[in-house]
């Protein structure tokens, strides 16, 4: 496939994931965006998208020719950096897990949309491990190191944890994730601790959040949570860990200009909210 018409298709199509949206961004109807795939597959002799419940996926050839379109996109920018200026437009697909979502990105998705407003960022609030992979997403947060193949991470800060307990002062247990978890830092620095089991486990934090308030028992929780939070404080004596905060990305998407936009976007949020090892909770 050589005609530059075709890529762009295909990326609209790729950072859309729907007819509907890639017809809009290009500025014709949904029924010629269907024509055209139709066209560009009866070409290239084989399916590029599926269609399935979470919109168009591409296939392993469709795939390979996004890919070689970015690099043709990205050629044409170097080549002459005037085309497309202040144009960063597309889908970014981030995830990470719940409450990185709602107290660090969610606030600040503001920022990114002023500065392009072309660019539409897809935020996925997961407590379990997307797979970047199988393309599931482009971007993840996370607070381990990836070691799949075709992934690159960037340590952006870091993120540190707190034993906490209730104002109240009369919880004695502690409370765990789900069993899955317990090879998590956290975990083992209370389980290091406490000689009774959890008194419960809780997947999500701030359902651990609620719980610690209440005086079910203590807790890791990060240090911006127990900050904001008046019924959270610092347990005595202190434990505190500090786990690395990570963009990761598959390698293939780094000169993607949105893609770049949206990592420049991370670093400026991370960074403003002060997510560094030095960081920690005050007792109340």
């Amino acid at each position: 496939m050589k005609d530059w018409d075709d890529f762009r298709f295909l990326l609209a199509l790729s950072r859309s994931g729907t007819l509907r949206e890639a017809a809009r961004r290009l500025a014709v109807n949904e029924t010629t965006m269907a024509r055209r795939l139709a066209a560009v597959e009866g070409r290239q002799g084989t399916t590029l998208f599926l269609r399935g419940r979470d919109g168009l996926q591409p296939t392993p050839t469709g795939e390979r020719l996004v890919r070689a379109a970015e690099r043709m996109e990205q050629a044409l920018l170097q080549t002459n950096p005037d085309h497309g200026q202040g144009t960063v437009s597309g889908l970014v697909r981030l995830t990470s897990v719940a409450w990185i979502v709602e107290a660090l990105l969610a606030p600040r998705l503001i920022d990114l949309h002023r500065r392009h407003p072309a660019l539409t960022m897809e935020l996925a609030a997961s407590n379990t491990t997307v797979s970047l992979s199988r393309r599931d997403a482009d971007l993840a947060l996370r607070l381990a190191r990836p070691r799949e193949e075709h992934l690159v991470a960037r340590r952006l800060g870091a993120l540190g944890l707190t034993l906490a307990t209730s104002v109240r002062g009369s919880a004695q247990g502690w409370i765990a994730y789900h069993r899955g978890w317990d090879d998590l830092p956290e975990i083992q620095a209370m389980a290091g601790v406490f000689r009774d089991p959890p008194v419960a486990r809780i997947a999500g934090l701030t359902g651990i959040q609620a719980a610690v308030r209440s005086g079910l028992g203590m807790a890791m929780l990060p240090d911006p949570m127990i900050a904001a939070d008046p019924g959270l404080t610092a347990a005595q004596p202190t434990i505190r860990v500090s786990r690395p905060l990570w963009v990761v990305l598959h390698e293939d998407l780094r000169e993607r200009p949105a893609i770049r936009a949206c990592l420049d976007w991370l670093e400026e949020v991370v960074r403003e909210a002060g997510w560094t090892d030095q960081s920690s909770p005050k007792s109340k």
